[in-house]
C-alpha cells in the first residue's frame, strides 16, 4: 500500500483520546504481520487501550525508534464541512482528523515497512505507537517501562509530531509536582 492508502485507513478509525483503540491497533498489527514482522501489543491499565511496538531487524543491537501516537482529539468543531473520519483530498492537501497529528506520520512509517522488511538490517528500526498522547501522554510511560524487554537500548528516536517540515533536535521538557499542605486555615489580619 502507498502512504495515502494507509492514511485513508488510519483516518477512518475514530481513535479519539480517552476511548478504546482496539480497532486501529488490530489493523496496524495485521498490516505489520503481513510482512512477517513481530508486533507486541502492550495493553494499558485502562483495559481498553493499548500501545504497540514492532521491530524490523535484530532486537539485540541498538537501533532507532520511529514513535507516534494513534489517538486524535475529538472532532467537535462546527467548522468541519465533511466527515472528519473520511480522508478527503482537496487542492493538494489531505483533510481528515489526524492527517498531520499524527496519523500522517504513522502512514509514512508503515508505507516504508515493505522496503525495511526486505532488507537485512544490521541495526533495527522500531515502531513505537502509543495511545492517549493528546491527554498528557498517558500511554507512552507504559510503553517506555517495557522497552528494556522489547529491544536493546535505542540510539535515538524520531518523533513524528508536526513541526512545519523542520527537524527539531530536542523538545521542551515538563516537570510536575504535587504539594499537599495539612493544617488549619487562618487569616493574617
Amino acid at each position: 500500500m502507498q502512504a495515502v492508502e494507509i492514511l485513508e485507513h488510519l483516518v477512518a478509525f475514530p481513535s479519539v483520546v480517552g476511548q478504546a483503540n482496539g480497532a486501529i491497533v488490530e489493523w496496524i498489527c495485521a498490516y505489520i504481520a503481513h510482512f512477517n514482522q513481530d508486533v507486541t501489543i502492550l495493553p494499558g491499565p485502562e483495559g481498553d487501550r493499548s500501545n504497540l511496538f514492532a521491530t524490523i531487524g535484530p532486537k539485540n543491537v541498538p537501533g532507532y525508534v520511529l514513535s507516534g501516537h494513534m489517538d486524535v482529539v475529538p472532532a467537535n468543531e462546527p467548522e468541519w464541512s465533511s466527515d472528519p473520519f473520511v480522508l478527503r483530498a482537496q487542492a493538494n492537501r489531505f483533510y481528515g482528523r489526524g492527517t498531520s497529528d499524527m496519523k500522517g506520520f504513522l502512514a509514512a512509517t508503515l508505507a516504508a515497512l515493505p522496503v525495511l522488511a526486505s532488507k537485512q538490517l544490521s541495526q533495527p528500526i522500531h515502531f513505537a505507537f502509543s495511545y492517549d498522547e493528546e491527554a498528557g501522554c498517558r500511554g507512552v510511560p507504559h510503553l517506555i517501562k517495557r522497552l528494556p524487554e522489547l529491544c536493546a537500548k535505542p540510539e535515538g528516536a524520531i518523533i513524528g509530531e508536526p513541526s512545519n517540515m523542520r527537524a527539531i533536535c530536542a523538545h521542551k521538557g515538563k516537570a510536575a509536582v504535587r504539594v499537599e499542605i495539612r493544617g488549619r486555615s487562618g487569616h493574617s489580619s
